[in-house]
Parts: C-alpha cells; structure tokens; sequence
C-alpha cells in the first residue's frame, strides 16, 4: 500500500505539533508506526520539501528528518502537465494550487491521501482523503 502525507501531517510529526486536548503528534507517530510495520510506502514530492523549506526547515534538516524513512519513500515527480492541469483546477474551485498538486500527485501514484485540511474535501473527484485518525481507525476494525 501506498501512502502520501500532506505536508500538514509532515509538521505535525517534524515539529512535534498538538492542539489543547489533541496529541496530534502522537496520532501521527501511531500511524506512522502502522505504516512502516506493515511495510507499505511513503510517497513524497518536491512539493513537500519546498513546504517544508517555506515552513522554516533548512533542507540538512528535513534530509535529517527523512533518512529513517528512506527505504519506506517513492518520490513523485511533479511534471509541467499536472503543474498546468493544478493550476487549472485550483482557479476552478478557488484553494490552493499545491493542494490540487498533492491530489494529483497521491492519486498518480496510487496512493492514500493523508491529511487534516478542509480544502482537499473540495476534491474528491480527484482522490478521497482520510485523516491520520481515520486511517488509524480502519486498521483497527480488521
């Protein structure tokens, strides 16, 4: 199985980031723990590294934060066609175009959206999105 975190969900567990009353840095190490057990795969783009830069994380660090994944990890190119074709649909339906990149890209690589943000609820056409808790959830009923 193949998975793709938004970048939302990479700063929650890079950043060890929580609510009042919500661990979601801990949701996210338990998911994290499900996926590498079951060995099943990362899918990362460049979109998640220029986030993460934009974010304030030196690209040292974010290698740093990636290495114990790294036999886990597919890259996902983002070519001119689906940087054309995001662009496209996020004037459409008016949310952000590295949102639509991150459907785009998930949905080519035939993986599982992970993320928390409300703009990809607009584009489940391209792909359905779960969150961490959600995902957590589903493992667990089998």
């Amino acid at each position: 199985m193949r998975y793709y975190l938004d970048t939302s969900i990479w700063l929650d567990l890079f950043e060890d980031r929580n609510e009042t009353g919500f661990s979601k840095s801990v949701t996210v190490q338990k998911m994290m723990t499900y996926i590498v057990s079951d060995e099943n795969r990362i899918v990362i783009s460049p979109i998640i590294i220029d986030e993460l830069v934009h974010n304030g994380h030196s690209k040292e660090d974010i290698a740093r934060f990636f290495h114990p994944f790294k036999k886990l990890l597919y890259v996902q190119h983002c070519y001119r066609e689906i940087l054309v074709q995001a662009s496209s649909i996020a004037h459409q339906k008016g949310i952000p175009k590295n949102d639509v990149l991150h459907a785009l890209l998930s949905r080519n690589s035939d993986a599982i959206l992970i993320t928390r943000d409300g703009h990809f609820s607009k584009l489940v056409d391209i792909t359905v999105p779960v969150t961490p808790e959600e995902l957590l959830q589903s493992k667990m009923s089998f």
